[in-house]
C-alpha cells in the first residue's frame, strides 16, 4: 500500500481546519461557546440533511418517546 505525503496541496483546506481548531484552544472559554454558537446557526439551516437523518435515527432508539420529545 503507498503511504500518503499528507503535505500535497490537496491537504491545504485540512491543514487550514485544523490550524483554526488548534487556535480555537487557545481562546478564552467565552470566545469559544461565542464562536460556536455563531458557527452553529450559520450551519444548522445548511445541514437540514444531516439533521433529519439524527431524528430518524434518535426516533428509532427511543421508540416511546413522542416526535416533540425527540426533538
Amino acid at each position: 500500500m503507498k503511504k500518503q505525503n499528507f503535505y500535497q496541496p490537496k491537504f491545504i483546506p485540512t491543514w487550514l481546519l485544523i490550524g483554526f481548531m488548534k487556535l480555537g484552544t487557545k481562546l478564552p472559554f467565552s470566545a469559544q461557546v461565542f464562536l460556536g454558537t455563531g458557527i452553529g446557526r450559520l450551519l444548522y439551516p445548511l445541514l437540514s440533511r444531516f439533521r433529519k437523518i439524527a431524528f430518524i435515527n434518535i426516533a428509532r432508539c427511543f421508540p416511546d418517546k413522542s416526535s416533540i420529545e425527540v426533538e
